[in-house]
């Protein structure tokens, strides 16, 4: 039988470097269905560091694998602390919601493990909720109409 081991963060001690939430290897419901990972969200709390009244800071990463003998592969990451994407802006507010689409989806998935993890974070710091965006990939039974 597994061990499991929970902590509360003390954030007054203000920084980690190996933050790290990760969820079991599920079929999303349907073990016998591909389907098609199109995205992720994530909901983020995030209050003042203890020293400072600026937000805390944080770089997180994103990864998943579809069976646990392969290694993770990264999904998308996203930090408070330098801007290394254009089109995007950092996340300075106490509550973040984050809804990432993918420009290549993956495909023909039938079980998915996801891992969230952290090389640092500072400050006062909640993952209230993290999940996929898919949808289930339709049977091979398809009809062809001819117009002839």
């Amino acid at each position: 039988m597994a061990t499991v081991s929970l902590r509360q963060w003390d954030y007054e001690s203000s920084l980690t470097e190996n933050f790290l939430l990760q969820t079991k290897l599920t079929t999303l419901g349907t073990p016998d269905t591909m389907k098609t990972i199109l995205g992720y969200f994530v909901n983020i709390r995030q209050n003042t560091s203890y020293s400072v009244s600026t937000p805390s800071s944080f770089i997180l990463s994103f990864d998943y694998r579809t069976n646990l003998t392969e290694q993770f592969k990264e999904l998308h990451g996203f930090n408070n602390i330098s801007n290394t994407n254009p089109n995007e802006t950092l996340e300075t507010k106490k509550s973040i919601n984050k809804i990432v689409l993918f420009s290549e989806p993956i495909k023909n998935i039938l079980q998915i493990q996801l891992r969230l993890k952290s090389p640092f974070i500072q400050g006062d710091f909640n993952v209230n909720d993290f999940g996929l965006l898919y949808r289930v990939v339709r049977d091979t039974s398809t009809s062809t109409h001819d117009d002839d």
